[in-house]
């Protein structure tokens, strides 16, 4: 055989011997690929199944989420609405308590007016003002600002005022009246009269067995000697009280007491004209038909004169911007409570 043959063959050989060790190394390397697939697909596998049972759970969990979503949206609204309910309920307790204060301080204000007409005075009025205003200083309120402000002017008005003080007048024209007793009357008319009281006391009576003309002259010469008394009271003693009939006395100081009476009831009733003219015609009575030398007949004048000159103005001055404001108030207050929902204004009125 041909050395070049056995070279071929050689080669032949060595290339079969080398093509099965690949082919060998191939299977193994193929076999150890197959193993690999094999467990990376069971990994796989496992995998799968532990990522479809962790959806499964994730699932399960996002139910429960959204039930426990839901059960809170729930409860949410339940919790606003009855925020709701409870912000309505405080706000109708608010107008309510406003509506409350408003009704206070209207009553106040009228018992307050009432007693200031009936006393003549302006501090039951003003008392009642600062009260109210304390009360709307302590609530407040925004939509009590104009109120407040109101009353606080006319507080400041009232202060202000020059009001008569009706019973310290009534008191003083109480001790005139007292005095009118004591107040000696002028010498011409205080004298006559005590001549006609004694000599009404000592007369004797009448006789029938005196003549005619003896119970003629009698009474002519009595009035002689009144006429004569009533002269002696001087040249200043006014023509009233010089031909004022001696027994009249006791009723010029009634008729004097009745003037100061009237006055005394002028004062009360609020008719500052009407009082002025009666204490015009006490002091014109004092004058003429009493004596003007005696101090207590000067001090009665001067009284009279300073009660006339102390009616200033015996109304109570008007409170119409704080009764206009109250007014207000409480129709905005009424209009308010009626917006409110039937719930609100059931919960604002339990309380």
């Amino acid at each position: 055989m041909p050395a070049l043959a056995r070279v071929a063959l050689t080669l032949a050989v060595l290339l079969a011997v080398a093509a099965m060790l690949v082919a060998i190394w191939l299977w193994q390397t193929v076999q150890q690929m197959q193993r690999q697939v094999s467990t990376q697909v069971a990994d796989m596998r496992l995998q799968t199944r532990e990522t479809a049972l962790l959806a499964r759970q994730a699932h399960q969990q996002s139910q429960d989420a959204q039930s426990r979503s839901g059960a809170l949206q729930s409860e949410v609204r339940d919790i606003q609405a009855q925020r709701a309910q409870i912000d309505a309920m405080l706000q109708g307790l608010a107008r309510a308590k406003d509506e409350n204060l408003l009704v206070d301080i209207d009553s106040a204000i009228e018992l307050g007016q009432q007693q200031s007409q009936l006393t003549g005075s302006v501090d039951p009025l003003l008392a009642a003002l600062v009260s109210s205003e304390h009360r709307l200083a302590r609530s407040a309120q925004p939509r009590l600002r104009a109120l407040h402000r109101a009353v606080q002017s006319d507080i400041d008005r009232l202060k202000s005022a020059s009001l008569t003080d009706v019973p310290a007048l009534a008191h003083r024209l109480d001790q005139l009246v007292a005095m009118v007793d004591t107040l000696p009357l002028r010498p011409g008319t205080s004298s006559a009269s005590g001549v006609v009281a004694r000599s009404a006391a000592s007369a004797p009576p009448p006789d029938a067995s005196v003549s005619w003309w003896r119970r003629l002259w009698t009474p002519a010469r009595e009035a002689l000697t009144r006429w004569m008394r009533a002269r002696s009271g001087g040249a200043g003693t006014p023509a009233e009280a010089v031909f004022l009939p001696p027994d009249q006395g006791v009723y010029v100081r009634e008729h004097f007491r009745l003037r100061l009476l009237n006055a005394r009831m002028a004062l009360l009733a609020r008719q500052p004209d009407l009082l002025r003219d009666d204490l015009t015609d006490a002091g014109q009575m004092l004058r003429t038909y009493f004596d003007g030398a005696s101090p207590l007949v000067q001090t009665a004048r001067r009284d009279i004169h300073d009660i006339g000159s102390e009616v200033h103005a015996v109304g109570v001055p008007s409170i119409s911007s704080t009764l206009d404001a109250l007014h207000a108030a409480r129709a905005a207050a009424a209009a308010s409570s009626s917006l409110l929902p039937s719930s609100s204004r059931v919960g604002a009125q339990r309380p």
